[in-house]
């Protein structure tokens, strides 16, 4: 349930969707009529994203998670995706876009009231849990964290920080799951949870590494 009724990276998602069908509507089924249309709604949700959905706050100018388009919102993220984490990844902005980096901030840190930090793990959280959700991070969130980051050292160094607590995450059965306690990853939330299991594959041939090579197996 939202408090309030513009989710906004859900629309950033919409608006990248709504950029491929547009390119489809072109290249694909030489509709012009119908890609304008498709463009416009595309400029329409995007100007609606930097209109409201950027306010004002004590943590700088940054992404609200849901707006009303009435000067109220909602400042946390949650570790589902689509989060504002994510939209680098989503592809709605770069990396070092100054409102997503002030955003990124906020959203890792204690100010945002679904970050949670423990001898295990600290990252996002989310209240879309069965039963008590503080104290649980979801390898989701940690994902987002770990795949937006820029290719500097501190970039390549948060990605390798993020990859030690997903391993650490491992409560024996070697797989992620949808959240684990940030102090005892035997505590966790669905057992079989094949997002995060494709997300950290995704996350782990995507990224550089400063890992050695690992030889090549004889094909014989």
């Amino acid at each position: 349930p939202c408090t309030y009724n513009f989710l906004v990276p859900a629309n950033m998602q919409a608006v990248q969707a709504l950029r491929a069908l547009e390119e489809i509507e072109t290249k694909v089924f030489n509709d012009s009529v119908r890609a304008l249309r498709v463009k416009k709604l595309r400029r329409e949700v995007e100007r609606g994203i930097r209109k409201y959905g950027i306010v004002d706050s004590p943590h700088g100018r940054i992404f609200a998670y849901e707006v009303d388009g009435r000067g109220n919102s909602l400042l946390m993220d949650d570790a589902n995706l689509p989060n504002i984490l994510s939209a680098p990844y989503t592809g709605f902005l770069k990396a070092d876009d100054p409102v997503y980096v002030a955003s990124r901030k906020f959203i890792l840190s204690s100010k945002n009231p679904y970050f949670y930090q423990g001898k295990i793990a600290a990252g996002l959280g989310s209240p879309h849990v069965t039963g008590n959700f503080k104290n649980m991070v979801w390898p989701l969130g940690l994902l987002s964290q770990g795949i937006t980051t820029l290719p500097t050292a501190s970039g390549k160094k948060e990605s390798e920080k993020v990859l030690k607590m997903l391993l650490a995450s491992d409560p024996g059965d070697h797989l992620l799951h949808e959240s684990f306690h940030v102090d005892d990853p035997k505590n966790f939330t669905r057992p079989d949870f094949g997002w995060a299991n494709s997300f950290f594959a995704e996350f782990v041939m995507t990224k550089h590494w400063d890992y050695p090579a690992l030889p090549v197996p004889d094909r014989d």
